[in-house]
């Protein structure tokens, strides 16, 4: 069985994790969608550098920046999976919609971190037979 090595949301051939997420039409669009305007690099500039380059451009100390980053990389990822195992086409302003959906559930979902402290619960040898950890987030009283 030979597979193609063609993007399915611009037919260029050689899909790879640079085109998917920098070099691809729509990643290009998608980037520059978001309050960030982003424009994605040349092709000679691989994807763990263009990021580097973003991150250290910006502010290192920023992370809400790179929180973001990697919500747009998820929905990216996302989109790509859903033409080629699905068959749906996602156009780019639904991806960006898509975005801003999971970045407003990611921020409320941790608007109140300073308050979240991690307990392990490790259950005695007659609990369980396995090691088993279970995190717990519980919000501290103001």
């Amino acid at each position: 069985m030979s597979l193609e090595d063609v993007c399915l949301a611009c037919g260029e051939n050689g899909e790879s994790l640079n085109h998917i997420f920098l070099h691809c039409p729509f990643a290009r669009i998608v980037w520059f969608g978001t309050h960030l305007s982003y424009r994605t690099p040349s092709t000679d500039v691989n994807l763990l550098q263009w990021l580097n380059q973003c991150f250290m451009f910006n502010n290192r100390e920023d992370h809400q920046l790179l929180a973001f980053m990697e919500v747009v990389l998820q929905v990216l990822w996302r989109c790509r999976n859903l033409r080629v195992m699905e068959g749906r086409k996602v156009d780019p302003y639904a991806a960006i919609k898509m975005i801003y959906s999971s970045w407003n559930l990611y921020s409320l979902s941790f608007a109140n971190h300073s308050h979240i402290t991690n307990h392990y619960y490790r259950p005695s040898p007659k609990q369980t037979s396995g090691q088993l950890f279970i995190l717990c987030l519980i919000r501290e009283s103001q």
